[in-house]
């Protein structure tokens, strides 16, 4: 009999309460079909967990549970935006880098540019170097260099992001200025 009205005082919070969290939701995210997800996986959260314990005050409840899932929405952008950074940074990177058969000269050039990128690898922080090293030449994905190192897959993403970062820049001031060549 408990359980049956718990229900019902939840249903009558989430009815209550489903324009106002995702007006909120919409406010914080920046867009309504998010908001809209977002706010199912909150009544789904509230569901499941009002079916194992006692829920006070349920209108509370959704909108703490809906502040959590925000902050993890947050997380995951941060996430997918550092990635698709790391991605752009190492297409710069591997773009000054050209083998051809046809040129000899252009061949001794760009082993010259491989063999000082191998040695700036070398020069990078431990850690750094460890998870680029995995990730680039073992073929390791982040979640398995993260298992092996003993650290979050986050901090591996931002292993990764600071190698190919500090090679990038390594190898940008290899490069002549611009300016002075005349």
């Amino acid at each position: 009999m408990k359980y049956c009205s718990q229900s019902s005082k939840l249903e009558a919070a989430i009815r209550t309460n489903a324009k106002p969290l995702t007006d909120w939701l919409e406010r914080k995210l920046g867009d309504r079909p998010t908001a809209e997800d977002v706010a199912q996986n909150v009544f789904l959260t509230v569901w499941i967990r009002a079916r194992s314990s006692k829920i006070e005050n349920p209108g509370a409840l959704i909108f703490k549970v809906a502040r959590d899932l925000t902050n993890n929405e947050y997380k995951r952008r941060a996430r997918a935006a550092l990635q698709y950074s790391a991605h752009n940074v190492e297409e710069d990177l591997c773009e000054n880098i050209h083998i051809t058969l046809d040129n000899p000269e252009k061949t001794v050039v760009s082993k010259q540019e491989l063999e000082n990128i191998l040695i700036q690898i070398e020069k990078l922080p431990a850690n750094l170097r460890c998870a680029f090293k995995m990730n680039r030449f073992s073929e390791m994905n982040y979640v398995e260099i993260a298992d092996h190192m003993g650290v979050s897959v986050s901090s591996i993403e931002k292993y990764i992001m600071k190698s190919l970062q500090t090679l990038r820049n390594t190898q940008n001031s290899n490069l002549p200025d611009p300016r002075r060549v005349k």
